[in-house]
């Protein structure tokens, strides 16, 4: 009997895990890639229920010269909202992240030509600065 109970225990456990009960990140399934901006990230991270939002895969020059001036204006934003982490990243951070800092790691996106360009945006978090001055020499 014991051994029954501690499997059902075990099964309660995987469930909740699986179903999302204590997740850490939201799943990204529903974020349309091929036809939302990065601003449309930007506004579903500041929604998240939890610190992290997991992208799959790589998604190529998809931050466009376009987008930029707006991820600009918002780079000094310390509004709260998800941090984002690679599908390949061995670390999910638990902390939340800012829209600043959110909007360095989509221009740093774009000047990679992918997105998301390292496996976690806090981690090492963008350096502003430097995104400032490339983007004084690049406009």
């Amino acid at each position: 009997m014991k051994i029954f109970k501690l499997f059902i225990f075990f099964a309660f456990l995987f469930s909740c895990f699986f179903n999302g009960v204590f997740a850490v990140s939201d799943s990204q399934s529903t974020f349309d890639w091929e036809n939302k901006r990065p601003i449309d990230l930007i506004e579903l991270l500041k929604k998240s229920k939890t610190p992290s939002y997991m992208v799959t895969g790589i998604h190529n020059n998809w931050v466009k010269k376009k987008h930029l001036a707006g991820l600009i204006e918002l780079i000094d934003s310390s509004v709260r909202c998800a941090n984002v982490a690679s599908m390949w990243s061995s670390y999910m951070d638990s902390d939340w992240s800012t829209v600043g800092n959110e909007a360095a790691y989509l221009i740093e996106g774009y000047r990679a030509g992918k997105y998301p360009p390292r496996l976690n945006s806090t981690r090492p978090k963008p350096e502003r600065e430097d995104i400032l001055k490339w983007w004084k020499n690049f406009k």
